[in-house]
């Protein structure tokens, strides 16, 4: 018997009133194929985001919607990741360090 489904058949025998969902370790959910970001960033949720729906669809295909090794290289993802927050002058394919992003961050702030 599968060693998951022998700890159900063992907590539900203990505890009937719970309901216990046992997943295997290493399977992948359909998530790790999206961006970890995807539900909070502004250039997928925000449709004032500086940026035509065209070019918005292409960063969609080649970053925001691929596996991992497509949305690690994003500078959003990147930038959220060092940062803590991803400014929107920043694109999913900008070539600023993350030094380059925090000095055009605080030019805009004053």
């Amino acid at each position: 018997m599968n060693q998951n489904i022998a700890h159900a058949v063992f907590f539900r025998y203990l505890a009937p009133e719970f309901f216990i969902i046992f997943a295997p370790q290493n399977q992948k959910f359909m998530t790790q194929n999206i961006c970890p970001n995807y539900q909070s960033c502004r250039l997928v949720n925000l449709d004032s985001f500086p940026v035509g729906e065209s070019e918005k669809q292409t960063y969609l295909q080649n970053w925001c919607l691929r596996d991992e090794a497509g949305w690690s290289r994003c500078k959003r993802y990147i930038t959220r990741e060092e940062l803590g927050f991803c400014p929107d002058f920043v694109f999913p394919d900008s070539n600023w360090s993350t030094r380059e992003i925090m000095d055009k961050f605080d030019e805009e702030e004053v």
